[in-house]
């Protein structure tokens, strides 16, 4: 689940890239440590008085700034319901004083919560300010999965690759797909080779023959 609240009133063009401030949302938050993670992020000292981390936090957030909230089910999951609502009117507070642009990523939960939860009322602000809904699917289409191997210098995969592929990406997601890309790539510089899908496949083999060891 992705939500995007667009940039408020900036006019944008062709031109224009805003700055990305990336929030790793943390387990079990609260306000204050959602806070400290925003002023982290901006290069914002957690260490002072909390309202003064508050004040220049806000400060470095202008109608430039695009804020990445990942691993927003956090929020849902983890803390309390007090906490919950703080977080969630904490992040209203922002776009409203700011007026920058914000997406917040996290799994259906977000959702279930949005729609059905106990913060709907508070996510019904949201929506009036302009925000997109987009649901992700659970793997990545095969147009995507042949983007990313062109990134690591590879064609369109075979019909048994693309099987393995699929099979990873069900089971372990985009991440692990990555993860083993690179690997390839390890054994064919050790190599001294180009790579190739082989190399995919190799280091899949081993890394199965590894686990069932």
């Amino acid at each position: 689940m992705v939500l995007v609240i667009p940039l408020a009133r900036r006019k944008i063009s062709a031109a224009f890239v805003p700055l990305a401030v990336y929030i790793r949302m943390p387990a079990a938050p609260t306000y204050r440590t959602t806070l400290l993670q925003l002023a982290e992020a901006c290069f914002v000292s957690p260490r002072e008085e909390f309202t003064i981390v508050k004040r220049r936090a806000l400060n470095a957030i202008d109608d430039r700034t695009l804020l990445i909230f990942d691993e927003f089910h956090q929020v849902f999951i983890g803390a309390s319901d007090l906490n919950a609502r703080k977080i969630v009117e904490f992040v209203r507070e922002v776009y409203d004083r700011t007026h920058c642009g914000i997406v917040i990523c996290g799994t259906k939960v977000v959702q279930d919560e949005f729609e059905r939860g106990k913060q709907r009322m508070v996510w019904d602000q949201f929506r009036r300010r302009g925000m997109v809904e987009l649901t992700l699917p659970d793997t990545p289409p095969k147009a995507d999965v042949v983007k990313i191997a062109a990134a690591f210098g590879l064609g369109d995969p075979d019909a048994s690759t693309m099987e393995i592929v699929r099979e990873m990406l069900e089971r372990s997601g985009i991440g692990k797909y990555f993860k083993f890309l690179q690997y390839a790539h390890g054994l064919a510089v050790s190599k001294k080779e180009t790579l190739t899908w082989a190399h995919f496949q190799q280091a899949y083999k081993s890394i199965k023959a590894l686990s069932q060891s």
